[in-house]
């Protein structure tokens, strides 16, 4: 169940790769329905909305909501594959995606041809006789491209249209964005921490307390590898300045095999500004259940919920 480094003799958490047909078949199914709807939804908001930062955040919704769905159903139905649920992702994608096509273009028409632009039904009406006619819906989309049908204010005083080849690449923009989201999320939940004795995902909790900043990521490994944990449950000397530079520490604090996560951090103040980013140093190393616990004492700052 781990795959070992042969040369710090670490061990990480490796998933299993089960994943039940009928597990895969309830994801997808409720992966795709519900990525539909919000799709057909966004295409709507999409080309009536007339703010592009608006839509920007529209489209990072919908993004973020695919992939939220997904990977919401591989950890209720135990999906432990990556594989499965990046495919499970894929197909989500591909038909969120089609569905999103199918409402623009039925919004485009009725916009163009009805006397009432916000006829719902009809737009729907249309999206169903588009759905079993793709020829017709890439004509439609071909000539969206051609044409253009939105432009933004340049700095020249004149209006910069999008189509052809720029609208095209902003298509491509908001598809990568749509299937990264939807890919990703899945593939990272089915990768979590896993028991598979008790059959149920093990809990990460960030601990209150950080620890030093970790500036030799191979040392550190090779130090807790060989027991030496020192740097692990030490927790950073109070202070009143905010420090700059440190790590923090996730448990996973299974009674078996419990597992940590530990992520440099640094924070950079601009005036009134600051900005944290996080660089992982270690995720999911094996360790030994005394180790959790002495790990908890050290850095839970008086929280000992996670039972360890």
């Amino acid at each position: 169940m781990y795959d070992s480094d042969s040369t710090a003799h670490l061990e990480y958490y490796r998933p299993s790769g089960s994943a039940s047909p009928v597990s895969v078949i309830l994801t997808l199914c409720a992966s795709v329905l519900a990525g539909a709807v919000l799709s057909a939804i966004y295409a709507f908001a999409n080309y009536h909305n007339p703010f592009i930062y608006l839509n920007i955040l529209l489209l990072y919704g919908l993004a973020f909501a695919l992939g939220w769905l997904t990977s919401w159903g591989v950890r209720r139905f135990h999906i432990r594959n990556a594989f499965a649920a990046a495919a499970i992702g894929v197909v989500a994608f591909v038909v969120s995606y089609a569905v999103h096509w199918l409402f623009y273009i039925s919004t485009v028409i009725v916009y163009l041809e009805a006397d009432f632009s916000y006829d719902v039904p009809e737009i729907i009406r249309l999206a169903t006789e588009l759905m079993r006619d793709p020829d017709g819906a890439w004509e439609w989309i071909k000539a969206i491209n051609e044409e253009g049908i939105w432009s933004i204010g340049s700095s020249s005083g004149s209006d910069l249209e999008f189509k052809g080849l720029l609208l095209t690449a902003v298509w491509l923009a908001e598809a990568a964005v749509l299937l990264y989201y939807s890919v990703k999320k899945p593939w990272d939940e089915a990768g979590k921490p896993y028991s598979e004795r008790s059959g149920e995902w093990i809990e990460g909790r960030e601990l209150p307390l950080g620890i030093a900043f970790v500036e030799d990521s191979e040392k550190f490994k090779k130090d807790v590898s060989r027991g030496d944990c020192g740097a692990l449950v030490t927790p950073l000397p109070e202070s009143d300045d905010e420090p700059l530079k440190f790590a923090k520490v996730v448990l996973y604090a299974d009674q078996f095999t419990p597992y940590v996560t530990v992520k440099n951090v640094t924070v950079k103040k601009k005036k009134k500004k600051s900005s944290v980013s996080e660089k992982v140093v270690v995720r999911y190393l094996k360790i030994t259940p005394s180790t959790a616990g002495e790990v908890s004492d050290a850095l839970a700052g008086g929280d000992r919920s996670d039972g360890a």
